[in-house]
């Protein structure tokens, strides 16, 4: 195929494509590096805030748990003698 013949053809030159790929090629590595460079600082403050609202445990000075006093007597047996 001759230039004659491709009247309606789009050219591009070497160098324009070559400029196309090689700024594609740079464009591809910045963002790559940027994305990097962010999630690192990214990754950084959230381990200092983790770092920051860890929280000591806080001690526990009663029991959960109600002390018995003496003996008590059942529910059950209670009932009985109301019945009585």
């Amino acid at each position: 195929m001759s230039l004659a013949e491709c009247g309606s053809c789009y050219l591009i030159s070497m160098q324009s494509v070559i400029g196309i790929i090689a700024s594609d090629l740079l464009l591809t590595v910045f963002i790559a590096v940027s994305l990097f460079y962010l999630l690192t600082v990214h990754k950084k403050r959230t381990e200092q805030a983790a770092k920051i609202h860890v929280r000591e445990p806080e001690e526990i000075t009663e029991s959960p748990y109600q002390e018995l006093h003496g003996i008590q007597s059942d529910v059950y047996s209670e009932l009985q003698h109301l019945r009585k």
